[in-house]
């Protein structure tokens, strides 16, 4: 571990301990400003949060509102060593990295290392798990591997989310808002009980904005929000014992993020002659359907090896559409609930999920991503790489009106089922506390899924003379992707308390999982590969060539994921813990991949983490303060990485170059020293490394340097996978020294009826990377971009430290307190820093917005 992070480990070490000295005397005074008690089922049973041996983050429905939370994505800033943001090009999708452990990866065959449960069902697509709150009781966000008492197996934690069920009076509310950008939002909700014994509740939002992006070539605005959402849901109470809630959630999500740029900075060349403000970007693509597709096919009227490009098209009609993005999710849950006497509960939980994708996108917005392969080099061993980008400019910095788009176009269609049965209860007079049941789960996926690639006519030394250049858009792969899942567990833990202040907890797990793939070769039967000039069909990315090549479409898994815990609790409102747990998350395949050889799969990551903490409240509940500190060993890590290789083309792939480890600590303190004064401060420390690095990836490393000492350098060789430009192991991605978040706020009271709440949060961040090679093009002081870091930071995959303030001011209060205004504003200082990166390329973090809302509860 790095001195500086271990300084500051024992530092906060020390500031948490300072509490337990000076608070052995409770603080006397207005009880009312105690803290609030929070409840979570992180261990699948109602309990108070600081009686739960893990490490969590909960925030119930009055913090959400306190800190302006009104989507998961809002939620990052505020969850020690949890790093993430919206996808790449997907508003619908979040990316989590929880202590490092995460996957930028939405396709079907990868799952997610950081799960997403709306009500204990679990939401396996990545690609759809930016979920609308609706009216959410509270949110859990569970820290480390989840191998026992969850559904599927997660590696990095869960993010579970708890909507509030429908009550026995007539409730509800009407929020309408306006904002920056256009932005136009509206949200509601409303139980309406039949009887004593049925109540049900309706609720839905809508979020429209005109986008915050520039686009200079068509004079239209982009990355606009579109989202909304409905919600229908029922409490039946069957009979005494018997109680059955069921929901039925419809999402929608035409939020779509592309690639744009900062007006003014060296990373935008481009950048209109006339200037410009806030954010561009010059892409022509996406008015119309893609048309103009060409595919090489032999031509044997010149030669045995000679080619020729024909006109083509995607199949089943994905570039037929306008470029943009449409998510449909429907989600049924179902938990009936009975009550077996005897302090033991029975719950049956199900779970119907159907997901259908349709997007059309040019990653690179237009211009052509930065390679290796693609950059002209000058320079003798030991002397640095002179490199100019593939970027469609004139000698003047005017872009090319039709770019040089690298487009993915897919349709894709998706089922899961899950049901969960689960019992609790107590026994031995409540010295066992036990929870047990079974789990299975199906999903069946079909995804369609088309790559188009720009192939310059033309060569890169005579660029700056043409513009627009000559370009061909080529169909790169095809294919339909037939994935299915199976999976089945058995589970038990129980709580054993031996005395007043000792607890033990002993949990196991049994899953059973298997996954199969088929693929589809889609591309135009003329176009076989050619191998010395002779048609190779046998070679074409199929089902059959993955067989003849010695590739699984099949994976299985067992694992026992077995827990531990013990409990120390010295006095009343201090719980000291140890605890050892593992979880593991399936294997895939690459089926980005743009051949059959390249359709290759991705081992199981296997993770143990162990963790010892404090829990503890002081001054009458007036000041929590919780400290854990980890140790994570992840075998097989999954690495996604994308490249661009020596041909031009950008591949996605996912392998186990390595082993993964990380250590620090995560740090809670909340307070409220006076009634109506909230306070809390958070911390997050971390130190990650690869270990255990594959011979494979060894290989590649030493190719790489061999090349790097002729003073040269290639796509297919450097800044792949772990293995970064100059030839060394990168960094860990999203795993920053230190996550930090301050805030607060108070109740100021005007007159009887009305109540004013200013609230400031500020989140900042250290320096990380977002991809995995640690891909970085700086610029020196003549102009000349660089992979060396010589010079200041152009663009790519750094995630440089930042700051983040956020604020707000609500007024509440009128007749029976039902009216509410509240103003906002997030990102106040306009902070800009790369949130994830393709090909060279910087996706920057949304500019500065504000909004102005008006709320009336019934």
């Amino acid at each position: 571990m790095k001195l500086t992070l271990r300084r500051r480990m024992i530092l906060n070490a020390l500031a948490f301990a300072a509490p337990i000295s000076i608070a052995q005397t409770p603080a006397t005074g207005d009880t009312g400003a105690a803290l609030e008690e929070v409840t979570v089922t992180a261990q699948r049973r109602a309990e108070n949060i600081q009686q739960v041996p893990i490490s969590i983050t909960a925030f119930t429905a009055g913090e959400l509102e306190r800190r302006n939370i009104t989507s998961p994505l809002a939620l990052i800033p505020y969850i020690p060593n949890l790093n993430g943001n919206n996808n790449t090009g997907l508003g619908s999708a979040n990316v989590y990295y929880m202590r490092g452990l995460g996957n930028t990866e939405t396709i079907a065959t990868f799952d997610p290392p950081v799960g997403t449960y709306v009500d204990d069902v679990y939401i396996a697509r990545q690609n759809s798990n930016n979920f609308g709150l609706f009216d959410a009781e509270r949110i859990e966000v569970l820290h480390g591997p989840q191998g026992t008492l969850f559904g599927r197996n997660t590696t990095g934690g869960a993010i579970n989310l708890i909507m509030r069920k429908p009550g026995d009076t007539l409730r509800g509310f009407v929020e309408l808002g306006f904002g920056s950008f256009g932005q136009r939002r509206a949200r509601g909700v409303i139980d309406l009980p039949i009887n004593d014994r049925l109540s049900t509740q309706l609720a839905a939002y809508y979020v429209d904005s005109d986008g915050y992006v520039n686009n200079v070539t068509t004079g239209k605005k982009d990355n606009a929000e579109d989202e909304k959402g409905v919600r229908a849901a029922m409490r039946l109470k069957v009979s005494e014992d018997v109680t059955w809630d069921a929901s039925l959630n419809f999402v929608y999500s035409g939020t779509f993020n592309k690639l744009n740029f900062e007006c003014g900075t060296l990373a935008a060349p481009g950048t209109p002659a006339g200037g410009c403000s806030g954010r561009f970007n010059n892409s022509a693509f996406g008015q119309q359907p893609l048309s103009g597709i060409l595919i090489s096919i032999p031509n044997p009227a010149v030669s045995a090896t000679a080619t020729q490009l024909v006109p083509t098209t995607l199949a089943n009609g994905k570039g037929d559409r306008k470029a943009g993005l449409d998510t449909n999710t429907l989600l049924g849950a179902s938990n009936l609930q009975v009550n077996l006497g005897n302090n033991a509960t029975l719950n049956f939980i199900t779970g119907i999920i159907h997901l259908q994708q349709d997007y059309l996108y040019d990653f690179s917005e237009g211009r052509q991503g930065r390679s290796f392969g693609g950059f002209p080099t000058t320079g003798l061993s030991g002397a640095p790489l002179v490199q100019r980008p593939l970027i469609i400019v004139n000698a003047a910095g005017v872009i090319s009106p039709n770019g040089g788009p690298n487009i993915l176009a897919q349709q894709e269609t998706g089922d899961s089922f899950s049901q969960e049965i689960k019992l609790t209860g107590e026994a031995r007079e409540g010295k066992l506390k036990y929870v047990s049941g079974l789990y299975y789960f199906r999903e069946d996926y079909d995804t369609d899924l088309g790559d188009v690639s720009t192939n310059f006519t033309t060569g890169a030394t005579t660029l700056a003379a043409q513009v627009p250049r000559a370009y061909d858009t080529r169909v790169s792969a095809d294919r339909l992707i037939k994935n299915t899942t199976r999976s089945w567990a058995v589970f038990a833990q129980g709580d054993w308390q031996f005395n007043d202040a000792f607890k033990a907890t002993v949990g196991l797990r049994f899953t059973d999982e298997s996954k199969s793939v088929a693929v589809t070769d889609q591309r135009d039967l003329r176009a076989m590969p050619i191998i010395a000039g002779v048609q190779r069909p046998d070679l074409r990315l199929d089902t059959t060539n993955l067989v003849r090549l010695g590739i699984p479409t099949r994976i299985s898994t067992s694992m026992l994921t077995p827990r531990v815990a013990l409990n120390y609790t010295p006095k009343e409102d201090v719980m000291l813990f140890a605890s050892a747990t593992r979880g593991f998350r399936s294997g895939g395949w690459n089926v980005r991949g743009t051949s059959a050889a390249a359709f290759t799969p991705a081992l199981p990551e296997k993770a143990w983490t162990y963790e010892l903490g404090a829990k503890t409240e002081w001054f009458d509940n007036r000041l929590r303060a919780n400290v854990t500190f980890f140790y994570l060993i992840d075998k097989q890590f999954q690495a996604p990485s994308a490249f661009v290789d020596s041909n031009g083309q950008t591949q996605f792939v996912t392998r186990n170059d390595a082993d993964m480890q990380n250590q620090g600590a995560e740090i809670e303190l909340y307070a409220r020293p006076i009634k109506g004064l909230n306070l809390f401060v958070t911390a997050g420390l971390q130190d990650a490394k690869y270990s255990s690095v594959t011979p494979t990836t060894l290989g590649l490393q030493a190719n790489c340097l061999a090349l790097r000492a002729l003073g040269g350098i290639f796509g297919n060789q450097c800044g792949i996978g772990v293995v970064t430009p100059q030839g060394n192991i990168s960094k860990p991605v999203r795993t920053p020294d230190l996550t930090l978040s301050v805030g607060g706020s108070y109740d100021i009271k005007l007159g009887e009826a009305w109540t004013l709440t200013p609230s400031i949060n500020v989140a900042h961040q250290s320096e990380t990377n977002t991809a995995a090679a640690n891909l970085v093009y700086s610029i020196d002081s003549s102009g000349v971009i660089n992979i060396d870091g010589i010079g200041s930071y152009l663009s790519g995959s750094t995630q440089e430290a930042y700051t983040l303030l956020n604020a707000s001011v609500t007024l509440a209060g009128g007749p029976d307190e039902r009216w509410k205004v509240i103003v906002d504003c997030n990102n106040g200082t306009d902070e800009v820093y790369t949130q994830s990166a393709i090909s060279g390329y910087s996706f920057l973090n949304p500019p500065r917005t504000y909004s102005a809302r008006v709320n009336f509860t019934f």
